[in-house]
């Protein structure tokens, strides 16, 4: 019963996150715009700066919706050192939100075709679990 209840629960978060993609993008944009202006290169918020630099290293982006978005927070001085450390470096990046749903759109039907393996496996556990528990309870008849 569990394992239908989470493959249900993983059909319905699958169309709601279907239905309502827009409004998962514009927030998913929102949240990231709030953590590079307020809480990048902030001391509280070292695990952010961090997970920032590492992004924005690896796939040679800066700020989120334009590359001089470290301009609108008040704790960076100079271009961060993961956007090339100057303006001019900076400038010659692309956004990472750009590149983070470049790269989501990529591999799409990769990510799809893992779900649709996953709810197979699902539902082929589920039947198994139901010709066992069918094999089980034709057992305590005999018994």
């Amino acid at each position: 019963m569990m394992l239908m209840f989470l493959f249900v629960g993983e059909v319905v978060a699958g169309i709601y996150a279907f239905a309502r993609r827009n409004y998962i993008e514009d927030r998913f944009s929102a949240c990231m715009k709030d953590a590079y202006q307020s809480q990048y290169m902030d001391p509280e918020f070292k695990h952010v700066t961090e997970a920032w630099d590492t992004f924005q290293d690896r796939f040679d982006c800066c700020g989120v919706d334009d590359p001089l978005d470290y301009l609108t927070n008040n704790k960076i001085n100079a271009a961060p050192k993961s956007c090339g450390g100057t303006k001019a470096d900076a400038v010659g990046r692309q956004p990472c939100f750009k590149v983070i749903k470049r790269e989501v759109l990529d591999n799409f039907y990769m990510i799809g075709g893992a779900a649709i393996g996953i709810a197979f496996i699902q539902i082929f556990a589920m039947v198994l679990n139901g010709l066992v528990l069918r094999t089980f309870h034709k057992r305590e008849e005999y018994e």
